[in-house]
């Protein structure tokens, strides 16, 4: 399991040699006792984790299955969704796109970057793996 808290500094900051930016998550990996850093740099259900190498103090990216793996966050985010679009209203409005076209024309590939890219202005951004365990 993945045990990850929001750092929530205004200034950089540094940790085991890792430079965390406001809004990086950090914590360890439970199963390995390391050390891990996200920017919540995410990718095709992927999201990008740097593990501390303690042996030799470096930090190795890998990318690591969001929906197969389990995250314990510490202080999941609450976001207020009541105001945003809804999914259709989005596509036409902010996308440019319309609804008929979305459902007949556009191929499976962008479907789903056009739904993530929805959870993320839904979710004001906040990282999937984070987004997976809030609740409305």
């Amino acid at each position: 399991m993945l045990q990850l808290k929001q750092y929530k500094g205004d200034t950089w900051k540094g940790y085991y040699g890792f430079t965390l930016q406001p809004n990086f998550w950090y914590g360890i990996d439970t199963e390995t006792n390391q050390k891990i850093v996200t920017s919540g740099w995410e990718n095709n259900g992927m999201v990008a984790i740097y593990y501390f190498n303690a042996g030799n103090s470096t930090w190795v990216l890998k990318w690591i299955d969001i929906e197969e793996n389990d995250f314990l966050i510490e202080e999941i985010p609450k976001v207020d969704t009541s105001d945003k679009l809804s999914f259709s209203k989005w596509l036409e409005e902010i996308k440019g796109i319309d609804w008929n076209d979305y459902d007949e024309v556009y191929s499976d590939f962008m479907v789903d970057e056009l739904n993530t890219e929805y959870q993320y202005y839904l979710y004001d951004e906040t990282p999937l793996f984070v987004q997976k365990y809030m609740t409305e």
